[in-house]
């Protein structure tokens, strides 16, 4: 199955891709997943539920890197 994905508007009974040359054929049977639309709160949920997710092994190995270079993770605030 392939990975690609396309976006498009949907008319009518049919969905037109935004890339006209895509190179699915007539006839080719897709799945169809709509998009929250932007700056809905739906919107705001999808992006943090489909963000890349931190397992503890990449937050262990950033605290070693950060502690063995004693770097500050940002700059201190300035008041």
């Amino acid at each position: 199955m392939s990975t690609a994905t396309y976006t498009g508007i949907v008319h009518g009974r049919a969905v037109v891709l935004d890339d006209a040359a895509t190179p699915l054929p007539d006839g080719m049977r897709v799945l169809v997943t709509p998009l929250p639309e932007r700056g809905t709160g739906e919107a705001l949920l999808a992006a943090i539920q489909a963000a890349p997710h931190v397992t503890a092994e990449d937050v262990a190995e950033l605290e070693a890197i950060l502690e063995k270079g004693q770097r500050l993770a940002s700059p201190p605030p300035t008041f």
